[in-house]
């Protein structure tokens, strides 16, 4: 703008100086100088065109640079809007994977023990089965139930009961030292544990350490007609699974070989036999009152 100012002024100031010469010359030449006028000014006209022109492009060139830069700086905004929007998502996404995560756990997990629940317990021995089935290999399954649970409770309180399976379910844990062993509650005062790969001597084997784990830890059980501590006895089931067998069935000979322990004494196992295979799963096991 200043350029063009003083160009205006500069133009100006010439015509003033040449109106003045024109009159102070001899008027009979006047063709000659009025030519000799226009050679002068028509330059700086041009040149005063071509500044206006300018002028004019730079204006049109600084109002689209002031448009960029305020979309530039929208522009700016709304990425780092959508930035926080993004980050709030990916929070978001956080926040749910480890509620679901933890739902998840919570599902499987048996509020009291703190060990697999019955309803994850079926899931996985479903799948142990017919893995078990294409591979080839074995599977073998423990049942652990307290001895003279409810006279515990009668006598002692169910508070005093609620730790009782805590520590036994704890002990059963410590005690089943295999990759891939599950131990889960599977109900009251019931234990399973499942031996994927696992051949019967390894099931004995891991019953007889459950055992002297019980009689080592002493918990008191004054009222037990078997022991003056806690005990429990164990049904174990060996099996190469048949993909279209029911993975109950192993289930079914354990409990039966679990409850002839019962009857046989207590605080001890026994195996099942092909007998205890073929009994029907709503056969009873005992007489009444013989488990009490």
């Amino acid at each position: 703008m200043g350029t063009i100012v003083f160009a205006l002024g500069l133009t100006a100031l010439m015509c003033t100086a040449m109106a003045w010469w024109l009159m102070a010359q001899d008027h009979s030449d006047l063709p000659t100088r009025t030519l000799m006028v226009s050679l002068v000014l028509l330059p700086v006209a041009a040149t005063l065109a071509l500044l206006l022109h300018r002028d004019q492009a730079l204006r049109q060139a600084l109002t689209a640079l002031a448009r960029s830069h305020s979309q530039n700086r929208s522009l700016k905004q709304a990425l780092q809007a959508t930035r926080w929007e993004c980050d709030q998502l990916i929070r978001a996404q956080h926040m749910a994977t480890e509620a679901n995560q933890k739902l998840e756990r919570e599902s499987a997990t048996d509020g009291l023990t703190g060990i697999t629940n019955r309803r994850r317990f079926d899931e996985i021995l479903s799948i142990e089965w017919f893995r078990a089935s294409r591979a080839g290999t074995c599977l073998s399954l423990l049942i652990v139930d307290i001895d003279h649970f409810k006279r515990f409770n009668d006598h002692y309180g169910h508070v005093a009961g609620d730790e009782c399976l805590r520590r036994v379910s704890q002990l059963l844990h410590s005690s089943a030292r295999r990759a891939g062993d599950l131990v889960a509650r599977y109900g009251g005062e019931e234990f399973v544990v499942l031996l994927p790969g696992a051949e019967a001597s390894d099931a004995e084997e891991l019953a007889q350490r459950c055992l002297q784990g019980i009689a080592s830890m002493a918990l008191p059980h004054a009222s037990s007609p078997t022991a003056g501590h806690v005990t429990f006895s164990i049904g174990i089931a060996h099996v190469c699974p048949i993909a279209t067998h029911d993975p109950a069935s192993l289930v079914n000979a354990a409990d039966t070989a679990m409850y002839r322990a019962k009857t046989a004494g207590r605080a001890r196992y026994a195996v099942a036999t092909v007998a205890d295979w073929e009994i029907d799963k709503d056969a009873p096991r005992s007489q009444a009152g013989d488990l009490v």
